[in-house]
């Protein structure tokens, strides 16, 4: 067993651990999912011989309820003991389900702490640029180191906890009749529980590194924070996954908080506005600047079946037009025009003399009430018709001339009166 190469070396008292991940004040608490598998066959057994793992398993994998919890601002990972951070890596995929979205050799973004006792801690499958350390630095029990991810070969948010000793042989944390007879852990807990999240030395958790995120909340006008001109006072501000919440006041839409060292999510919702949010990362002690802009809402359409008054103004006894944006149509009134709404209303226009004839003209019994009669010539005769033999057909007049047939002085001076009469009813 790994455990006997601490006892016989006579090496320095082994460091005991804290639960690595900061439990919410409220919201999904973290839970054991599967435990290190310490058999070495294909058989399963966890720290109590239970099957609370899965073969092979080297580590203990912790979940926070999901992708929902994940979205929300995740959960913070912190270091189980004091130690200097001896690697880190970032930039991996964090939300992977498939269990083999391989990188940095399965454990996805990690951080690793040696300690004091020769030990290494391991921290795996963590939140996408969340990391919080840099190789060298001198961390505590319970520095915010990261947040939980699901990079690497992962199935959904956990973190992958594994102590390995200094020859890079891996070990449980727990004390069991299947693992040894050491527990890691300053207060292991039962089965099926979670560990204590007090540091060694009964000191419990450090104060928490903490910082002041401040920001206004603006009218997005698709610059970004190039144009803040339009501010949006009331705005409910709000740090996601957390309950710290205000509202942006004053003429400038300011808010402030305070908020744990490390990446935080600002979510920002107003009537009127479309919800926004931003993210970025506090610095202990002291002011991250996080304005947040909103996109106004779309204004509502229009009924598209109600047509816009065109201003157009109709006359009574004029016809509608097709077209709303046409001009109105202005009719002259009726200037003395005959009863007999058949003649042209322009007086000057010429009547076919061969073809009017006044009503008495037409002989009643005739075949053709249209036709004319046969006017009586001067000299007592009877006029040659200009008609045609064939009623059919029209008279070809002869070259040179307007008509076949002399014109009537009778009908010539009928039609004179009705001009003049009608010229007088227009004055």
């Amino acid at each position: 067993m790994p455990w006997l190469l601490l006892l016989c070396s006579g090496a320095a008292h082994a460091q005991s651990y804290r639960f690595p991940i900061r439990r919410p004040a409220s919201g999904t608490q973290p839970y054991i999912t599967a435990h290190r598998d310490n058999n070495s066959g294909d058989a399963l057994d966890d720290y109590r011989c239970g099957s609370e793992t899965y073969n092979n398993h080297k580590g203990t994998d912790i979940g926070i309820g999901g992708f929902a919890v994940f979205d929300d601002g995740s959960r913070v990972v912190v270091a189980a003991a004091d130690g200097e951070v001896a690697a880190v890596r970032d930039g991996c995929f964090d939300r992977c389900t498939t269990g083999s979205c391989d990188c940095a050799d399965g454990f996805g973004n990690y951080v690793r702490i040696d300690h004091a006792d020769g030990k290494r801690t391991y921290y795996a499958h963590l939140k996408k640029n969340s990391l919080l350390v840099s190789v060298g630095d001198q961390v505590t029990c319970g520095t915010a180191i990261g947040k939980v991810g699901s990079s690497g070969n992962s199935t959904g948010p956990h973190l992958h906890f594994e102590v390995r000793h200094a020859n890079n042989v891996s070990d449980d944390p727990y004390r069991g009749d299947c693992a040894g007879p050491v527990s890691y852990w300053v207060q292991q807990g039962s089965y099926g529980g979670l560990p204590g999240d007090t540091c060694e030395g009964g000191g419990g958790n450090p104060a928490p590194q903490t910082g002041t995120v401040r920001g206004v909340v603006f009218e997005d006008q698709g610059v970004g924070t190039a144009d803040m001109s339009i501010r949006i006072t009331g705005a409910s501000v709000r740090l996601v996954g957390t309950n710290t919440a205000t509202v942006a006041s004053g003429a400038d839409a300011e808010w402030t908080l305070t908020a744990q060292a490390g990446e935080v999510v600002v979510r920002v919702t107003a009537d009127g506005y479309q919800d926004g949010q931003r993210t970025c990362t506090v610095t202990s002690g002291e002011t991250t600047w996080c304005s947040v802009g909103l996109v106004p809402l779309p204004a509502p359409t229009p009924d598209a079946g109600v047509p816009r008054d065109a201003g157009v103004v109709s006359r009574p006894d004029a016809s509608p037009s097709s077209s709303p944006d046409a001009a109105p149509v202005e009719t002259e009134p009726d200037a003395g025009a005959p009863p007999d709404a058949g003649e042209p209303a322009d007086a000057a226009e010429t009547t076919d003399a061969a073809t009017w004839s006044p009503p008495d003209a037409a002989e009643p019994g005739t075949p053709d009430a249209g036709a004319e009669s046969s006017p009586v010539a001067e000299d007592g005769g009877t006029a040659v018709s200009s008609s045609p033999e064939d009623p059919g057909e029209e008279a070809s007049p002869a070259p040179g001339s307007c008509a076949s047939a002399p014109p009537n002085p009778w009908l010539v001076g009928l039609l004179v009166y009705f001009r003049r009469h009608r010229r007088g009813g227009q004055r």
